[in-house]
């Protein structure tokens, strides 16, 4: 009884540090995520039209907004970048 009891807690030990691992990954993604929104609307603010263009086409969503819900396409009207919003506008952005 005791070597099955020992076997149980083993496989518990590894499951339950696997799950650790897993959600490590999962918070550094998510800090990747928000690093990469932060340079998106950074770039609609400022009319870098060839950084949103880039990262459009790497997949970033052009409707992705702040915390606040402000949109890149909104901030970047706000702000007066013409070509920003001609780039948002062509990535779909609504």
């Amino acid at each position: 009884m005791p070597t099955k009891l020992a076997a149980t807690a083993a496989g518990l030990a590894t499951r339950v540090a696997l799950l650790a691992v897993a959600f490590a990954a999962s918070l550094a993604g998510t800090a990747v995520r928000a690093a990469l929104l932060d340079d998106f609307l950074i770039a609609a603010a400022n009319d870098r039209v060839g950084e949103l263009r880039s990262m459009l086409a790497k997949g970033v969503d052009p409707d992705s907004a702040d915390a606040n819900g402000e949109t890149a396409l909104g901030i970047a009207v706000r702000n007066g970048s013409l070509g920003a919003v001609k780039a948002l506008l062509a990535g779909k952005a609504s």
